[in-house]
């Protein structure tokens, strides 16, 4: 071999060195545009799937329109539900052997804050955040409402960016004038008396949803959780007779069962 072509070789091998080690890209498994060749990691290219949630609310078997009168179970009274708001939180995603998180955090507080906060207040698809994962989903844990404690973390909530969604959260749910979270907010009519309800505590408010058929998300193309809620179920035990306060702890006591997967 001569000196000119061992010399040309070794610089096709360098170039080729040189081009190997600057190549850039998505270099997370989970994304859509997932890069075999590439050596250094992109600055945020990465296509992430996005997890939703297919919220139905529902009158018993009924499809629920504000406004309309509904029977109260075991009264006589009609109610007409005004308006309904309702956070969630927290998101956990489980397969058969692991559990999953949403990845946009915020990054302002330390430990991270998870940012899937969102307010339900009518049949809708929210997106809960960006996941990296591919693998059959057969059950999501969530918090209905949120954690008071971890949202109290985030004091004081001025300093929040305003593209945080947990700051929405605060902002509907937070009296500072009390000092008190609500964690849902609903307005009704009953026997002719509009009430505006403010509860502030939900029995069990870490719940899971379980499907028998497992959800099964695909690289980078959002995927899609569906949850039911029941306002039937929600109002059992409220009746004219009782104070906004007596309706605001029984509702409280209902929300957890009024919610499902089907």
């Amino acid at each position: 071999m001569t000196k000119a072509l061992l010399l040309s070789l070794i610089g096709i091998a360098l170039l080729m060195l040189a081009c190997e080690t600057s190549e850039e890209g998505c270099l997370d498994i989970g994304a859509a545009n997932f890069n075999v060749h590439a050596v250094n990691a992109c600055d945020s290219c990465c296509v992430l799937p996005v997890a939703r949630l297919d919220v139905d609310l529902l009158y018993d078997t009924l499809n629920f329109r504000f406004g309309t009168d509904y029977p109260l179970s075991h009264t006589d009274d009609t109610v007409r539900i005004l308006s309904f708001s309702l956070p969630f939180s927290d998101f956990t995603f489980n397969s058969p052997s692991t559990q999953y998180r949403v990845k946009d955090t915020m990054l302002n507080v330390t430990p991270q804050t998870l940012d899937d906060y969102f307010i339900i207040e009518s049949s809708a698809v929210e997106t809960i955040g960006f996941t990296d994962f591919v693998d059959n989903i057969n059950s999501v844990d969530c918090t209905v409402g949120y954690e008071k404690a971890k949202l109290e973390t985030l004091q004081p909530f001025i300093d929040l960016h305003p593209t945080i969604r947990a700051l929405e959260v605060t902002s509907r749910f937070y009296d500072d004038s009390l000092d008190v979270f609500f964690v849902a907010d609903l307005a009704i009519e009953i026997a002719d008396s509009v009430r505006s309800l403010q509860i502030v505590s939900i029995d069990n408010s870490r719940i899971q949803l379980q499907y028998e058929e497992p959800i099964e998300p695909a690289l980078g193309l959002p995927w899609t959780i569906p949850l039911s809620i029941d306002l039937r179920q929600m109002l059992i035990g409220i009746d004219s007779l009782q104070t906004n306060e007596m309706m605001a702890e029984t509702i409280g006591a209902n929300i957890s069962a009024s919610i499902s997967s089907n």
